[in-house]
């Protein structure tokens, strides 16, 4: 009986509803706000880890060009070490 009792209150309730929707626009700029403050955290992540990447690739080429240099530094026959061997 408890249960009919209570499904019966519920229906009523529903039943004076009002009609028109209502908005709680304060609770709707809190929600956004949490909203925007996690998208902003999530690009400033998503940017931190694009620089550091390019910073990475940017070491490692200056890294290999300067290899490279130094290979072909000492690849090359010094002018003193030619003539020395005449």
């Amino acid at each position: 009986m408890k249960i009919f009792f209570h499904k019966e209150q519920k229906a009523a309730k529903f039943r004076e509803r009002n009609p028109r929707t209502i908005i709680n626009w304060d609770r709707y700029a809190t929600l956004a706000g949490f909203w925007e403050d996690s998208a902003m955290d999530n690009i400033d992540e998503e940017y931190d880890q694009l620089v550091e990447h390019l910073y990475d690739c940017t070491k490692k080429t200056a890294s290999v060009e300067q290899h490279e240099l130094q290979r072909t530094k000492n690849s090359r026959p010094s002018s003193q070490g030619f003539a020395e061997k005449r």
